[in-house]
Parts: structure tokens; sequence; C-alpha cells
């Protein structure tokens, strides 16, 4: 059964094989709803993401004790506040029955990645031995994981839930570069000419076995006003580390979105 849901406390942050994935403002609940089966389950709560040093609900207005990885720095937030921002994405593997499901997430103000397995109870870090200046997509993709911010990230998902079956639970994954777990490829030339922070980039898994990446180029008042500039589409074959910029979609349209994106063929779409 469904839980009651008021749309005024709920903020989705994915979705993915019949489930939305939302935080519930009010709480510290990671929920995944899945509104045609009437169903729904609970991710670790958000106060296990590795930056909370302390959640002391009775401290009104201080009530999350956190800390940067980066650098130490320990401060407080509110609990709204830090339920509202926290997160940027969570993406799923599969269904939550099958029995290699894996959630993983975007936090703490984009810089950070965390996973999860089914019935975990809290999230585990992923640390990377470069500070990420702003992941903006992630997808799972071919029994990997990929994760963009400058560059694109290439995590092997059985490495990492090899780690997350370790009893018990780690708190952080090992850095993957020491257990073979993680490969990264350079940004296109044309990005590392002209990149800025007004590019949101969307990373699609394609039916050939292609990665697409595709940068939105917009400013701050372009997003007001739901304006975008121009589009450019770079494509990553197979077993390659190099992107090739492209100049046509050809036979096959793409839908892109903060919660999801996906490659759409017409003879195979219902419009």
């Amino acid at each position: 059964m469904l839980p009651d849901f008021d749309i005024k406390d709920n903020l989705i942050y994915g979705c993915g094989y019949g489930w939305l994935i939302t935080v519930v403002i009010s709480e510290r609940a990671i929920r995944m709803l899945n509104p045609f089966a009437k169903s729904h389950l609970d991710l670790p709560p958000i106060s296990t993401f590795s930056d909370v040093v302390r959640y002391h609900p009775n401290w009104h207005g201080d009530e999350y004790v956190l800390m940067e990885l980066s650098d130490g720095w320990i401060y407080t937030i509110d609990a709204i506040s830090f339920h509202k921002y926290e997160i940027w994405k969570i993406v799923i593997s599969s269904p939550p029955d099958n029995d290699n499901f894996m959630a993983v997430a975007i936090y703490e103000e984009c810089s950070k990645l965390a996973v999860c397995k089914l019935n975990d109870r809290r999230w585990t870090h992923i640390p990377i031995e470069k500070i990420s200046p702003f992941f903006q997509d992630i997808i799972f993709f071919q029994d990997k994981i990929y994760a963009v911010d400058f560059n694109l990230y290439e995590f092997d998902k059985k490495v990492i839930m090899d780690e997350l079956g370790k009893n018990p639970p780690p708190q952080f994954v090992p850095l993957l570069s020491s257990i073979g777990g993680i490969c990264e490829v350079p940004p296109p030339a044309k990005l590392v000419m002209y990149y800025n922070y007004s590019m949101n980039k969307y990373v699609i898994g394609c039916v050939e076995g292609n990665l697409l990446m595709i940068v939105k180029h917009d400013s701050w008042v372009m997003k007001m006003l739901h304006v975008c500039n121009k589009f450019d589409v770079f494509k990553l074959n197979k077993n390659s580390k190099e992107w090739s910029r492209m100049y046509s979609l050809e036979d096959y349209a793409v839908m892109i979105g903060y919660n999801f994106s996906v490659q759409m063929f017409p003879h195979n779409s219902p419009y």
C-alpha cells in the first residue's frame, strides 16, 4: 500500500523501472514509490550519508552537523534545508526485487557519490582520488556505472557490489583505482576549450553499446526563462577512450531530463 503522498512534502530525485524516488522533506526518508503496483520501500535515510556527523532531531534549526569531506570543515544546517538540497539525483540498476539491485546517489552539492543495496541501513561513499567539481549525471549501463562531471568516470558495478557484500558493510568503498574498479575518460576537446559551469551534461546508454553525452548550453537567466542556447552531442564508441562530435542523430531521437534520459527510435514510439 502506498503511504499518504503530499506533493508539497515530497521532492522527486529520480525514476526508473516504474518507480519514483523521492525525499520526504518532513522526514529523513528516501522513499521509492510504485504508483502502478501501489507499493513502496525505503532506501537508507538521508542522515546516513558520509558528510553527516550527527543528527539531532531536537536541535531545532541546527538538526544536522555536517563535515565537508574535502577539507574537514564542520558546520550545522536545519533539517528542511538539508532534506531539500543534499541530493542531486538517485538512479537504480533494476527493479528492487532483483538480487543485484543497487542505487547510486549524487549528493553534497553534486560533489560526491554514494551507493547502497536493498535493505542496507546506510549509504556507502565512493571515494575518488580527485575532488569532483560538479557531478551532473549518472547512469547504470551494461554492468557499469557512468558518472560525468568534467570527465566521464566508469565504475565496475560488480567490484562495488562485492565490497558492499562484505560483513560488516563498509562505510567507504576503497579507492576503486586500487582494486581495478574505475576508468576515466577525458572530456571532448571542444569542452576543454569552452568549459563553464553553465553547461548541463546528460549521459545516455545506446542500444548498440555506445554512450552519448548531450551538452546543453545555457545561463542562469536562460534557466529562469526555461530557454536553451544550443546543444552539443558527443558519442563514445564501445571500448573507446575518445569522444567524437555528432552533427545528426540520424534515425533516432533523445529525451533528456534531470531524472532520466533515453534514446528513442520512432518505430518503437507509441506516438
